[in-house]
């Protein structure tokens, strides 16, 4: 899935920010970065809590790229 060895054609990476000090207008806490590095695609989600990347992750990866 996310690879940092180069192993996959599509390499991914991902950082959560924590966003409590910046108003957001839905109050989300924290801001989850995925990006493409082949693409340079990037997906950003805002969540409520840290424990919410797993539901995070569910959402986004399907709609990531396929490797050829």
């Amino acid at each position: 899935m996310l690879a940092a060895t180069g192993s996959e054609a599509h390499e991914k990476s991902f950082d959560m920010i924590d966003v409590r000090k910046m108003p957001t207008v839905s109050g989300k806490r924290y801001c989850t970065m995925i990006v493409e590095r082949e693409t340079r695609f990037a997906h950003t989600m805002l969540h409520e809590t840290k424990d919410k990347i797993e539901e995070v992750f569910k959402t986004v990866l399907p709609r990531l790229s396929k490797p050829a």
